[in-house]
């Protein structure tokens, strides 16, 4: 680190400000993290935000707590350009939705605080040819998803910041400084596990909310399987039912249709029988006036031969009563029979008309 121009920190100071940078990192997505997951109801959004808060604080205090703490600068730098990429123009540049201007922002105001630390510890050394390597880094080894796996940085790259580094990885052998690091990084730790815990358990709860999910709607469609497979009889029988219905209802309209010309067919006969028996009737009651006449006639006749011509006239004239009233009462008679026949006929055909109405 004495090689490097500028570097007018120590081996400890620069681990001091990396830790604390990797802690404030952090604090940093874990507010935007949080955010956005209060914020939105959609689970893959939900748990991309998880995703975020877990795995790039731990990808950071991996390159922070790297052994030489110069590379850790330069990993750190490199990983925050990268992160910012990943969220403005990378694969993550829709994976918070609408809240996604939330992690560029944050993105964006990290790498800030980076570039302000390093020129505060590097005022006069030759930041551009750490942020020119970072850049490249960062542009040939991009973030691919949120789980932030990267590439390591290499401790090669240090030489192309400020050339010769053999005195920082020297500096690793004592013991005091190793104490003080683990030190340091016990203390964050034990700050940020609850944390981490603490978003563990979210994204748990997230992977379980997928998985009762999907063992629900496995359920369900066992459960609808099962009852198809129930109701395919039920579907049978109602069939088989069905088809013996409409078979007893045709039999049925059969008979019924059968019964109603039967009974038609008795009512013409009777009918026939009816009109035949007044007709006979009508006629016997025609012969016997007709004989009652002709007795008559006889009678007035001979009345009328035996008397003079006054009481022929007379006799002519009570026979002509005679005969009409003996005509009039036949007639009233059949007048009176054909009325009834009507009425009877009448009553008859409703009766037919409204069996075949209501049978069927």
């Amino acid at each position: 680190m004495k090689q490097v121009e500028g570097l007018e920190v120590t081996k400890h100071e620069l681990e001091t400000v990396l830790y604390g940078y990797s802690y404030h990192f952090a604090g940093r997505v874990e507010q935007a993290a949080g955010e956005i997951h209060a914020e939105t109801s959609d689970p893959a959004v939900r748990r991309a935000a998880i995703e975020w808060n877990l795995y790039a604080p731990a990808e950071m205090m991996r390159s922070c707590f790297n052994t030489d703490p110069l590379v850790g600068l330069v990993s750190a730098t490199s990983f925050v350009k990268e992160m910012r990429a990943f969220f403005e123009t990378g694969n993550g540049k829709d994976v918070f939705g609408p809240h996604q201007d939330i992690a560029v922002a944050t993105s964006g105001r990290l790498e800030t605080d980076l570039a302000e630390m390093v020129g505060k510890i590097w005022p006069t050394g030759d930041v551009d040819k750490l942020v020119r390597v970072s850049d490249e880094w960062s542009a040939a080894h991009p973030i691919q998803d949120t789980r932030f796996v990267r590439d390591t940085f290499s401790p090669a790259m240090a030489k192309t910041v400020g050339g010769e580094v053999a005195g920082g990885l020297a500096a690793a052998g004592s013991i005091n400084e190793q104490m003080a690091s683990l030190t340091h990084r016990a203390n964050i730790m034990t700050a940020y596990l609850p944390r981490q815990v603490h978003w563990q358990a979210a994204l748990i709860m997230e992977d379980s909310k997928a998985l009762i999910a999907e063992a629900t709607d496995s359920t369900l469609v066992a459960v609808r399987g099962e009852m198809f497979a129930h109701l395919d009889p039920v579907f049978t029988f109602a069939d088989q039912q069905r088809a013996l219905i409409v078979q007893d209802l045709a039999r049925e309209r059969a008979a019924v249709l059968t019964a109603i010309a039967d009974e038609r067919s008795k009512v013409l006969s009777s009918l026939v029988q009816e009109r035949t028996q007044v007709l006979a009737t009508i006629a016997e009651q025609r012969d016997a006036t007709m004989r009652d006449l002709n007795e008559l006639t006889l009678l007035t006749l001979d009345k009328v031969a035996s008397q003079s011509s006054g009481a022929v006239d007379s006799a002519v004239d009570r026979m002509f009563l005679r005969t009409m009233q003996l005509l009039a009462l036949p007639l009233i008679f059949v007048a009176g029979v054909i009325v009834v026949a009507m009425f009877w006929i009448h009553r008859t055909v409703n009766r037919i008309l409204v069996t075949r109405e209501t049978g069927p």
